[in-house]
């Protein structure tokens, strides 16, 4: 998120979420000091500033349905006030600083080789760095799936493509535009200029 997107995000959230919930009545949680409820404060305006003022009235109904303690009138925890919001609007998706330093690393030499989704399925899925022996389970997983998608993309062209076909070409295209945009903001070069060298190759 844009740092001018993400600042208004966060006043929308204090504006259509927090200071709502507090004039009906909601409280922090009573294990909770002062400053520990403004980092919390803090901490949803960060994780929901994605939402639109809408989402997030709808978000306080659901918070103050929902309070803890005995009287059911302080704040649930972050976690669970981000699981409501997802389930009302889902969030973008996001990457680890993991996820995003091994892109910058290794995302340019994927994207000549065609394993760029592989890599970033790979990472997703690892939560750790990948050494020599992960990368070149990465490349060949990459591989794989590429010869998988060419196929389908090809009995799509033909007009045979099935619901599994569609749902694999869909899904390496999004995982593909992702990985791109990525490597595009590690590495500070445009998502035309990366794409030139994956020579029309989209996975």
């Amino acid at each position: 998120m844009k740092e001018q997107n993400l600042t208004e995000g966060k006043k929308r959230v204090g504006e259509c979420l927090i200071e709502p919930l507090g004039r009906v009545g909601m409280v922090k949680p009573s294990n909770m000091t002062v400053d520990a409820f403004d980092g919390y404060c803090d901490d949803l305006r960060a994780r929901l500033a994605y939402m639109s003022a809408e989402g997030l009235a709808v978000l306080a109904e659901v918070v103050e349905r929902n309070g803890t303690g005995k009287k059911g009138d302080r704040f649930p925890s972050v976690m669970l006030v981000c699981k409501m919001a997802a389930r009302i609007e889902t969030p973008p998706p996001s990457d680890s600083r993991l996820v995003r330093w091994q892109i910058r690393a290794h995302g340019v030499d994927a994207l000549r080789g065609g394993w760029l989704v592989g890599l970033y399925r790979m990472l997703k899925a690892a939560g750790r760095p990948l050494d020599d022996a992960g990368l070149n389970v990465a490349r060949a997983r990459g591989k794989d799936l590429r010869d998988n998608v060419d196929r389908a993309r090809g009995r799509d062209e033909q007009g045979r493509a099935d619901g599994e076909d569609l749902r694999l070409i869909a899904g390496v295209n999004a995982q593909f535009d992702r990985a791109v945009a990525l490597l595009a903001e590690e590495t500070g070069r445009s998502a035309a200029d990366l794409l030139a060298l994956a020579d029309g190759v989209r996975s």
